[in-house]
């Protein structure tokens, strides 16, 4: 899971991780796009949520500033004026991509949810990174030596749509709804 923000793995993921972590015990990595490095308590925020839904990885953390901007443009604009480029973005995702391996990504919709630049920003970064580094039905490692990510899903995605069900009780978490797990770890 490559979201922008420490929070949105619970709001707008919410369920993934006890449902997939907690639940299945599926190794699962989350990666932030942002960092909250001139907050303290956000930066344990998010290892608590994590640690309650079941996720034992710690997350990877990306150095770039948490910027607010309303557009993709405005994304880049403001992380350009920071000196940050589109290059850098995709370049972290494809990092990531290639440090953790994964089977399945998923991130933010191309509409940033509500309209934020840096869930916008995070998406379209994936998106490029991962059309050097995805391979449909198929994980490992390809012919150019990259690893290759069978499936990348985007929230709200309108094409091949899944939609998970959050509400069944959970054994792992005495019953408990993935939904309402991820409300209580947020």
């Amino acid at each position: 899971l490559l979201v922008s923000h420490s929070d949105d793995d619970q709001l707008f993921f919410a369920g993934l991780l006890p449902l997939y972590a907690g639940e299945r015990g599926c190794r699962v990595q989350v990666a932030y796009f942002t960092n909250h490095n001139d907050a303290s308590l956000r930066r344990h925020e998010p290892l608590d949520g994590l640690w309650y839904c079941g996720v034992r990885n710690y997350p990877i953390i990306s150095e770039f500033p948490d910027l607010y901007s309303e557009s993709y443009a405005g994304a880049l604009s403001v992380y350009g004026a920071q000196g940050y480029t589109e290059e850098e973005f995709t370049a972290f995702v494809a990092e990531t991509v290639e440090q953790t391996k994964p089977q399945v990504l998923v991130t933010h919709d191309r509409q940033g949810e509500y309209g934020h630049g840096t869930h916008m920003l995070c998406a379209e970064s994936v998106i490029r990174a991962c059309e050097t580094v995805t391979e449909p039905g198929r994980t490992g490692v390809g012919s150019d030596g990259k690893w290759k990510v069978a499936k990348v899903y985007l929230h709200l995605y309108e094409n091949n749509r899944i939609t998970l069900e959050l509400d069944t009780p959970l054994s792992a978490f005495g019953g408990k709804s993935a939904f309402t797990v991820s409300q209580e770890a947020f």
